[in-house]
């Protein structure tokens, strides 16, 4: 009878210890899943410019005031938003790639440059009218003063930094010859300004 007792010991403990094992890996696949979302959540976010703060759910709920149905909706923007850019992005560090190995070859053939240089432009292209349909339909969804305020969060993509305004100014900078259309650009896009 104690034999019999001794083994059905020794098969509860390797139960136990079974079980123990089974609880400890489910405790951890549980972690590691949240951790996962965290990080994979953390991410979902949409830069306007380098220099811009990422538009992320967060800053929709707690600085736009999104109600549940808002947020809702920016998530299935943001998510197809995602799906669209997603191949663009591939497609387009794909492009710069060719375009970067073919500039260092020591004949480098201009047709595939050019050819590069388009398809990288394109990509850029599609970028900004995915990215303008996801501004439309988020702002379909919000109040008036959202509105305005979702424009201030935006404005940055509708805009050109500083380089691309010196780089546009044109002649009458001081070198040379030219005719001073760089001021007179620039004054008009002063008085543009104080209209607004």
């Amino acid at each position: 009878m104690q034999k019999i007792n001794g083994m059905n010991s020794i098969k509860e403990r390797k139960v136990l210890i079974a079980l123990v094992l089974i609880l400890a890996l489910l405790n951890i696949t549980t972690i590691a899943t949240l951790l996962l979302k965290e990080r994979y959540n953390s991410k979902r976010e949409i830069a306007i410019t380098p220099n811009s703060p990422p538009l992320s759910g967060r800053l929709f709920r707690e600085q736009l005031n999104f109600n549940v149905a808002q947020m809702e909706q920016y998530r299935e923007c943001s998510m197809l938003l995602e799906a669209e850019l997603s191949p663009i992005f591939r497609q387009m560090s794909h492009h710069k790639e060719q375009l970067e190995r073919e500039l260092n070859l020591s004949t480098p053939n201009l047709q595939l440059i050019e050819n590069y240089s388009d398809s990288i432009g394109l990509a850029h292209a599609q970028i900004k009218m995915a990215t303008a349909h996801f501004y439309l339909k988020v702002k379909s969804g919000a109040t008036p003063q959202q509105q305005k305020e979702l424009a201030l969060l935006f404005a940055p993509l509708f805009r050109d930094t500083p380089q691309m305004q010196r780089a546009r100014v044109g002649r009458g900078e001081g070198r040379g010859e030219g005719r001073g259309e760089g001021r007179r650009v620039r004054e008009l896009q002063e008085n543009l300004k104080n209209r607004n």
